[in-house]
């Protein structure tokens, strides 16, 4: 009996042993709870003493099964589900929200995102969806700013690319305050309504760059608002008119070409009457228009005419008219008028007194821009030039003179014109003086004459004009 009880030990020590190696931690499939096997002291009492007529007491170890949370997981309540994993310490709901109080991420409605809501689907390994922020782990971070960016994706801290950069409202030339560049790594400015950049019209923009503008021909500035080019005046006429018609001056000499011109003589010092016609046109070439260009008007905007004798008696006139820098007058603009008062030049003219004549046109216009993100229109005023042609009337008012009374000169006033032998002859004239406007023609008429009575009288006017000529002319009658 003895023996049996010997080899019972042994058997029974020997299954403890087993116990213990055998499988001490598991995971349950398909969760993330995790088993392990916990040892403990179990009493118990059994026979001993002689003759085993004693009841004492021993302890054995034994084992069970503990249930417990994997490591990075957590049960929301108190049971164990072990189904929320574990970021930055804390579970979802608010595992990976994080809060930006100085957020530079801007959706396309405006809003400035400086919430974000994540989740947390592993441990310590945030799911971060929101555009503008990245997964840092255990935390939802925002992405690296991009100088004039709205909205940065990233997957880093130091891989951002710009998704939509400031001032976008429709990715299209003419909607953009900046343009993304081909690496998506910097937005720079574009031509634009912005008035930090220029909106480069009439001109355009290489790669819709402000940097880039080149304006149209004919204009120049960082906005392209400065003309270059004056108004073309393309008529210019003045004429004095004497009462009774007694005829009329006009000037300048070419009343199509522009200064610089000889003054225009006259001894018509006391005119009823100044009229006065010029006509002008400013017609650009300009290029399609922007989409944020929304209208472009250039011409003639105002014209006038200014008369002087001297520096206290001036005459002006405005030429009348829609036209304006609002309102251009865009095709070939007229001024026409005839002046009647004229008491402040104080007539009439004394010799040599000269009447000065300006006749000036001013082109001008304007340029409307849309805001894209405000849809308000602001207008633009083109800065503008003015052609002035100035022409000049001297007044005369001693008579030509010939040079025989005066000093005695050799020269005929008027070589012999006897017809009655021959029908064709050659007569001149010369020596005549003007000391100040100079002679400008020669009026001539020739007259058959008849006897009447002892004397000559003229029976008929043959032939008259005028000419420059001081030398022989031939004539035939």
């Amino acid at each position: 009996m003895n023996i049996r009880k010997c080899v019972k030990n042994v058997h029974v020590d020997v299954f403890i042993v087993l116990l213990v190696l055998f499988n001490t931690y598991t995971v349950q499939a398909a969760s993330h709870v995790c088993t392990k096997q916990e040892a403990y002291q179990q009493r118990y009492k059994t026979k001993c003493g002689k003759l085993n007529w004693r009841r004492c007491t021993r302890h054995r170890t034994r084992y069970r099964v503990k249930s417990y949370c994997c490591t990075g997981w957590r049960s929301a309540g108190s049971g164990l589900a072990c189904d929320h994993a574990i970021c930055n310490g804390k579970i979802d709901p608010p595992a990976c929200d994080n809060y930006f109080s100085n957020s530079h991420i801007i959706y396309s409605d405006g809003s400035i995102q400086k919430n974000v809501y994540g989740t947390c689907p592993n441990p310590e390994r945030c799911s971060c969806p929101k555009d503008g922020f990245y997964s840092a782990g255990p935390t939802c971070e925002m992405c690296s700013a991009i100088t004039n960016c709205d909205l940065e994706t990233c997957t880093s801290s130091s891989n951002q690319r710009c998704s939509r950069c400031e001032g976008v409202r429709d990715e299209k030339p003419g909607f953009r305050a900046y343009v993304v560049s081909s690496d998506k790594k910097r937005c720079t400015k574009a031509c634009s309504w912005r008035s930090d950049s220029t909106p480069c019209y009439p001109g355009s923009c290489a790669n819709e760059l402000a940097s880039k503008c080149t304006c149209t021909s004919g204009f120049t500035g960082a906005k392209c608002e400065r003309i270059t080019e004056k108004p073309s005046i393309k008529e210019n006429i003045l004429s004095l008119t004497a009462a009774n018609n007694g005829g009329k001056t006009d000037a300048p000499g070419n009343t199509n070409a522009g200064p610089v011109q000889d003054t225009v003589w006259t001894n018509m010092v006391n005119p009823v009457n100044i009229h006065f016609r010029f006509t002008a046109d400013y017609q650009p070439v300009v290029p399609a228009r922007q989409a944020y260009v929304k209208d472009f008007k250039a011409g003639i905007i105002s014209a006038s005419l200014s008369l002087e004798k001297d520096v206290n008696h001036t005459l002006s006139h405005r030429c009348g008219g829609p036209q304006s820098r609002s309102n251009p007058n865009q095709g070939v603009f007229t001024c026409e008028q005839t002046l009647t008062g004229l008491s402040q030049l104080s007539l009439p003219f004394n010799h040599k007194d000269v009447l000065s004549f300006s006749m000036s046109v001013a082109n001008g216009g304007f340029v409307k821009i849309e805001n894209k993100e405000t849809r308000l229109v602001e207008t633009k005023y083109l800065q503008g030039l003015t052609q002035t042609n100035t022409f000049s009337i001297t007044f005369d008012t001693v008579d030509p003179y010939h040079c025989k009374p005066q000093s005695g000169c050799s020269l005929d006033m008027l070589s012999d014109v006897d017809l009655s032998k021959q029908r064709t002859k050659s007569f001149s004239w010369d020596g005549w003086i003007d000391a100040d406007a100079g002679i400008k023609e020669y009026s001539y008429e020739l007259f058959e004459l008849h006897p009447v009575g002892n004397e000559l009288g003229v029976k008929a006017r043959k032939t008259g004009s005028s000419t420059t000529s001081v030398s022989i002319r031939q004539y035939l009658l």
